[in-house]
């Protein structure tokens, strides 16, 4: 483990889903601000890794980040800038020195479809 790690401070797992939305959240800043324009290229960095897979890049979407939604540790919308619609969701199960509890992220899955009208291959989970 690396010396000066983040999450020796943020023990619990609610710290590390607010440092994950707020970092996410970056990716909508329209600061012009060094500082500013760093954090967004690191949200940025962060969402197309995750977006990889699917051959995506998070220009092309508005993206919304939500806390908890529907137990949901982290749930990232990336709606489609052409027509306003919502093209895929992220979900981002968070653990701290657990395992995967009762199949959490195929019925996050389920929630997400029942709730989106998404299909299953538009929606990306991580297990973080």
């Amino acid at each position: 483990m690396r010396e000066n790690n983040l999450f020796n401070y943020a023990t619990k797992e609610l710290s590390q889903d607010a440092i994950l939305c707020w970092l996410i959240n970056w990716v909508n800043s329209k600061e012009d601000l060094n500082e500013y324009k760093l954090l967004q290229s690191k949200a940025k960095f962060l969402l197309n890794y995750i977006l990889k897979g699917k051959k995506l890049e998070v220009e092309d979407f508005y993206v919304k980040v939500i806390k908890q939604y529907k137990n949901i540790d982290v749930y990232v919308e990336l709606t489609n800038k052409k027509n306003d619609k919502i093209k895929y969701a992220i979900i981002i199960e968070d653990k701290k020195f657990t395992t995967e509890n009762d199949n959490q992220i195929s019925k996050y899955t389920e929630k997400i479809i029942k709730a989106t009208g998404l299909n299953r291959e538009n929606i990306i989970t991580v297990y973080y």
